[in-house]
């Protein structure tokens, strides 16, 4: 089965590109704005077609392509558009597709964002009304990419919108690689880590597609974890996997007030992630480092989501718990941060 992937260079849409090439029976083929040298870590077996970022619609899928895969995202301003122009044309793109081949199916994935402002202790169902903030600009057009792709005929029949939390696990490069370097450049300031989530494992995501795509559902399903967690809980996972760093609680008065939206987060998070080297973090062991990283309000807050109608259409997928999976994360640390380690 041939699918067209868009974002799979990204953590999220890579991730899933590995996991198809380890299975075998989907030949994914990447789209990038960036061509090859974009960071897409299977690259080496998979197909990198570049395109224009202000000219997708250039773009014609092979004959046998039967499902295009997007975890594109953020639209930020390129070849001299902004981002909700970007995603107007990745629609025309995809309705043309569609009307070319009639059978085939997009999948796209969204997340937990489209859901501000959180409230606190109340899981938002599908059904839930989207109304980011005006200043999240990552939100809202997350809201503006699905309600676009949503709007083209017949979507019910042929497309499926996943909304995932917070995700962890291998190669995600915001709530995982950041969070084991900072603890191994030392102790970690946080404000309020009492917020819950549900993260999910990125393999259960890449696992859930993947399956779809062979057993097809179309729908909007929100995609959380199995279990509700504090982020203290979540962050203390990567803590004891490192054993160097620490928590440490600072004052109210001294949190970041920087804008606390979680595409803001996860931007400055997967930017320092990239940054970083394993010899700089040896270096730095032993300091307090990433003042900012946890000391934000947006930690305080609870970000939940209802999974009932993913358990009710989907009763025998079963998702990961952080606990679950401590040992694979700590294998990868070892991994990824080997130089580090071996040092230590």
């Amino acid at each position: 089965m041939k699918i067209a992937v868009f974002g799979g260079t990204g953590s999220l849409g890579s991730n899933f590109v590995r996991y198809a090439l380890e299975r075998g029976d989907v030949e994914p083929v990447v789209y990038s704005t960036a061509g090859a040298g974009a960071g897409n870590r299977p690259a080496h077996s998979v197909e990198v077609r570049a395109y224009p970022a202000n000219d997708p619609e250039t773009i014609v899928f092979d004959d046998d392509t039967e499902a295009v895969v997007n975890f594109a995202h953020p639209w930020e301003r390129r070849g001299g558009i902004d981002g909700g122009e970007q995603i107007e044309r990745f629609a025309k793109l995809v309705a043309a597709a569609r009307r070319r081949q009639p059978s085939l199916r997009l999948v796209h994935v969204s997340s937990m964002s489209v859901f501000e402002p959180f409230r606190s202790a109340h899981p938002f169902s599908e059904t839930d009304p989207l109304d980011p903030p005006a200043g999240d600009v990552y939100a809202r057009e997350k809201v503006l990419a699905e309600t676009a792709l949503r709007a083209l005929p017949d979507a019910d029949r042929w497309q499926l919108h996943l909304r995932p939390t917070v995700v962890y696990g291998p190669y995600c490069a915001a709530w995982t690689d950041r969070l084991l370097a900072a603890f191994r450049r030392g102790n970690v300031d946080y404000w309020d880590l009492s917020g819950s989530i549900q993260p999910v494992y990125g393999e259960d995501l890449s696992r859930f597609v993947h399956e779809r795509l062979h057993d097809f559902t179309p729908g909007i399903y929100n995609f959380p974890g199995p279990e509700k967690v504090s982020w203290q809980a979540f962050v203390d996972t990567f803590r004891e996997i490192v054993g160097v760093g620490e928590l440490v609680r600072v004052p109210a008065g001294a949190r970041d007030e920087t804008p606390n939206a979680p595409g803001i987060v996860e931007r400055a998070v997967t930017k320092a992630a990239r940054t970083l080297r394993p010899a700089a973090a040896a270096a730095a062991a032993g300091r307090r480092t990433n003042a900012t990283l946890l000391t934000r309000s947006f930690f305080a807050v609870d970000r939940l989501l209802s999974d009932a109608a993913l358990r009710r259409d989907f009763p025998t997928f079963r998702r990961a718990a952080p606990s679950e999976v401590k040992a694979e994360l700590a294998a990868y640390y070892r991994d990824r941060f080997a130089g580090d380690v071996e040092q230590r």
